[in-house]
């Protein structure tokens, strides 16, 4: 799996984007170490883009995965998108995306531009082309 991710803090957002197979250990490995990009801060809004990923989980691993989000002090609680074309990745945001209803404002959506938009945010496309470029091996964070 490849990685990046960059605190955007004049936005007050987190850009993630993953790439390659999306196992619920180096799912998680990466989302922490998310939380220590500088310039992050948990008020943050943010998306992840999961469309180069591949969910590589279970049900029953992905719902693990949320409750050791749900319970992190260092999670993110601004509103959040995922952005995915693939089924599964599809699927799981829906699961997510109900999980958190009543937790904080999660959607997931196919458009860079639906989530901002949902998120009453003017972010331009070239943050994300930054953050793209800069994937690399999780392994190398």
């Amino acid at each position: 799996m490849d990685v990046a991710f960059k605190a955007f803090p004049e936005y007050q957002v987190l850009i993630e984007s993953f790439s390659g197979r999306l196992t619920r250990e180096d799912l998680w490995v990466a989302i922490q170490a998310s939380w220590e990009a500088p310039g992050y801060d948990p008020s943050f809004s943010g998306m992840s883009d999961l469309r180069r990923a591949q969910i590589a989980m279970s049900v029953e691993e992905f719902r693990l995965l949320e409750g050791d989000l749900f319970n992190h002090p260092r999670k993110a609680k601004g509103q959040w998108f995922w952005l995915s074309d693939a089924p599964l990745a599809t699927a799981y945001g829906l699961l997510h995306e109900k999980a958190t209803q009543h937790r904080s404002p999660f959607i997931v959506t196919s458009t860079w531009e639906a989530g901002w938009n949902w998120m009453e945010k003017n972010i331009p496309y070239a943050l994300l082309e930054e953050v793209n470029a800069a994937r690399r091996p999780l392994l190398e964070l």
